[in-house]
């Protein structure tokens, strides 16, 4: 079978010498046949011609036989394997990539002989559950240093200047806990800032959570400071990730929806 290909591969070469286009008329390839012998055909004219046209002519022609040769007898065209060489230093055109040795990434297999250890670490990390309950965030810490408490359902209202920001939740029920209202709907604002503190925050929670919808509403009271606060909301459900939404609150008195929470646990 090696010897026929060889000499397969010989006759497709020599037949270009004479034809340019044959070693795809010899491989069935009819139409990409004439293409290649039309082409060379219209380069031809070139040699003809005066001062570089026929050096340009000849090396048309040159570079149509070598194509057709190329893509008969490997499938890829002449530039594809010029490509191929200049991606990969020091392999030769249709050399498979190595998949050993050192510096090589290897094959699955290689990997798995060479490091099952380090293959079974890789299992059992992905194969854990994530971790759904985080360590306390900076905002929740300082909430608890401010003598705030959690519950099955937290609302923790966070800023950084002087302004004062106030924290509002609308309950299922209708109820709004606010400063002026400070237990209602089974959850108590326990935390009430007025950013006299570089660090200020507010802080609701539900012991018992009633099941519907809770709005969570953030109201610039006072722009002493600036005229506008950017300001963090950080929603925690007992089991379940932090969420922390970002925001800025920007004219005083207005009563700006952050988020809304439903709550069916």
């Amino acid at each position: 079978m090696e010897q026929n290909r060889v000499g397969g591969n010989a006759a497709s070469l020599l037949g270009e010498i004479f034809l340019p286009g044959a070693s795809q008329y010899m491989a069935g390839k009819v139409g990409a046949g004439l293409v290649h012998s039309l082409l060379a055909m219209s380069a031809s004219a070139l040699l003809i011609g005066s001062g570089a046209a026929p050096m340009i002519g000849a090396l048309a022609v040159l570079g149509l036989k070598l194509n057709s040769y190329s893509s008969a007898t490997t499938g890829r065209n002449l530039w594809d394997l010029g490509t191929e060489v200049v991606d990969t230093p020091g392999t030769m055109p249709g050399t498979p990539p190595t998949t050993g040795g050192p510096g090589a990434a290897g094959s699955q297999d290689d990997r798995e002989a060479s490091h099952p250890a380090e293959l079974a670490a890789d299992q059992e990390n992905a194969d854990a559950p994530a971790n759904l309950v985080p360590p306390p965030s900076s905002d929740a810490a300082r909430v608890q240093a401010l003598g705030g408490q959690s519950g099955r359902l937290q609302v923790i209202l966070a800023w950084d200047d002087h302004n004062d920001l106030d924290l509002h939740i609308v309950c299922p029920n209708g109820e709004e806990i606010a400063y002026n209202n400070k237990r209602a709907g089974g959850g108590e604002l326990d935390v009430d800032a007025t950013g006299a503190e570089d660090a200020s925050a507010e802080n609701i929670r539900f012991e018992a959570p009633a099941p519907g919808r809770y709005q969570i509403l953030v109201v610039l009271y006072s722009a002493r400071a600036a005229s506008q606060s950017p300001f963090r909301v950080t929603i925690r459900r007992q089991g379940q990730q932090d969420q922390v939404i970002q925001g800025i609150a920007r004219q005083q008195g207005e009563r700006q929806l952050v988020h809304t929470v439903e709550f069916n646990d």
